[in-house]
């Protein structure tokens, strides 16, 4: 795939009428970067999620099965009843390029 990492962060829950659904995320992608920086964990996706991407088109590479897939996704703040009621969207450190862990 020439991706030049081994390792995103795996989806395991897209919420419905989320951002990441409308951009096409799809539970057991693998994200492998977001603001064309490398995610290895969901660290560094918190470290790109600011108040500045909140509400402005951002690009994002996911591994679909074994297919690397860019996209575009509009982040809205989470609002408290969300996150409180939501399993979590992501899980970190998985092979890229495998649609389970191992």
């Amino acid at each position: 795939m020439g991706l030049g990492q081994d390792r995103g962060i795996l989806v395991q829950w897209v919420e419905a009428d989320s951002p990441a659904l409308l951009a096409g995320v799809r539970q057991s992608d693998i994200l492998v970067s977001f603001r064309r920086a490398r995610i290895l964990a969901v660290d560094d996706l918190h470290r790109l999620l600011t108040r500045g991407t909140i509400g402005t088109e951002q690009p994002l590479a996911l591994v679909h099965g074994e297919e690397l897939w860019e996209a575009v996704i509009h982040p809205t703040e989470l609002r408290f009843e969300q996150a409180v009621a939501s399993p979590p969207a992501m899980v970190p450190q998985h092979r890229a390029g495998r649609s389970s862990p191992s």
